[in-house]
């Protein structure tokens, strides 16, 4: 299948990335409410952290349903529809009467939610030729970016001087604005919403999907992304937690320090133009996972205050230059159904996510926070150097 080569304006990029600001400010917005949420249903750390898991694991399951979907019916067409639908799913959460409850409201906002990056990155793909992409993928990773940053302030200011509560209903109006932006980008046709003939029939999204895992770039792929959740996220998503434990750091500044983290992203999406050519994908990929290592080993160092604003943007950093390595594979798994290509990614970085958090809390609640840190930097050192030297073979 030959590569796209239509030209994709600013406007259609800055569309994309609205979008995507809101479903990732969805995402990360539990990260400083676990704390919090701990204290108000009077529960441990690690049965609060359900705010991100039920979450993360709609993320991940619904992603094998939106890839096909947005393969057959055009990818720009189901994002304006999940976003609007994400509006009323992410304002639901708000009415969580109990901590069971909670977790069933933000599980079905994540199904909804989870069409969105996803999609848009297929869409990409779409368009985008290959030698551009990585590059392409970093101008619209800024609103992801800084919807990371805006959910982990949100989550810690908007936490501590209103109630979690009242975040969800902020989420939900913002999500209304980025629907409107989406739907008007699609509407101008701008831009070419490509569509197929896709079996939607459970036995044939199976086939389809076997089909996908039985290439072997897509294995290396899945595997290294599945890790990649389930070790930088089951670390991460507790930063915000440890500064509240170990420093008495209240929600605003917790979350004020962890949103650093959007910084590093932000750096990576302005160097990564000029230093891909310099390091190329896989100099990028071991690089990101020894900047996450040492971010990891100074989390269990640094003080409350610049010190963790530092180990969060490295964070950052290392954690884009690593995992956008991967999305840019990714996109090139399976060209011609690449919406359930991108949308199978998906799904295995949250599936990890949900199961690294879910370990994640167990580790803390058992032998603390130290251990566990530690534990992720090292896997995450080993995880981008093997990527590194699998991505040789590959080629």
């Amino acid at each position: 299948m030959s590569e796209p080569r239509h030209a994709v304006s600013g406007r259609s990029i800055a569309a994309l990335s609205a979008a995507a600001f809101m479903s990732s400010s969805t995402i990360r917005v539990g990260d400083p409410l676990i704390p919090q949420i701990a204290n108000d249903f009077g529960v441990g750390v690690g049965a609060a952290a359900i705010v991100t898991t039920s979450f993360a694991l709609a993320y991940g399951i619904f992603q094998l349903v939106h890839g096909a979907l947005g393969d057959r019916y055009g990818k720009q067409r189901l994002i304006v529809l999940a976003t609007a639908l994400s509006a009323f799913g992410t304002a639901s959460v708000a009415l969580a009467s109990d901590l069971a409850t909670l977790g069933v409201l933000r599980f079905l906002s994540g199904v909804t939610a989870s069409a969105i990056i996803p999609l848009a990155m297929a869409h990409i793909g779409d368009v985008v030729p290959y030698e551009q992409r990585q590059a392409t993928l970093a101008r619209f990773l800024f609103g992801q970016i800084l919807g990371s940053v805006f959910g982990q302030v949100a989550g810690g200011v908007l936490g501590e001087f209103l109630h979690w509560r009242a975040i969800f209903l902020v989420l939900g109006a913002l999500y209304v604005v980025a629907a409107l932006v989406i739907l008007a980008e699609w509407r101008s046709g701008r831009v070419p919403d490509r569509r197929a003939e896709v079996d939607l029939s459970p036995p044939a999204l199976l086939r389809r999907y076997a089909g996908l895992v039985a290439r072997r770039r897509a294995r290396v792929v899945l595997c290294v992304v599945f890790l990649e959740g389930m070790v930088f996220y089951g670390g991460f998503s507790f930063f915000a937690a440890y500064l509240h434990d170990a420093f008495g750091l209240d929600y605003a500044r917790s979350g004020l320090v962890i949103a650093f983290f959007g910084a590093g992203g932000i750096a990576y999406a302005l160097l990564a133009r000029r230093l891909l050519p310099l390091m190329g994908e896989r100099g990028f990929a071991a690089a990101g996972g020894a900047m996450l290592m040492a971010a990891f080993v100074l989390a269990t160092l640094a003080g409350p205050g610049a010190g963790f604003a530092a180990v969060a943007a490295l964070s950052g950093l290392g954690f884009y230059t690593l995992h956008t390595t991967l999305q840019t594979n990714a996109t090139q798994m399976a060209p011609e159904a690449r919406g359930s290509a991108v949308a199978i990614f998906a799904s295995c970085l949250f599936l990890g996510t949900s199961a690294g958090v879910a370990l994640g809390g167990m580790v803390i609640d058992a032998v603390g926070y130290a251990p566990l840190f530690l534990g992720c930097g090292a896997a995450l050192l080993a995880l981008g150097t093997a990527f590194s030297v699998l991505l040789g073979r590959l080629r």
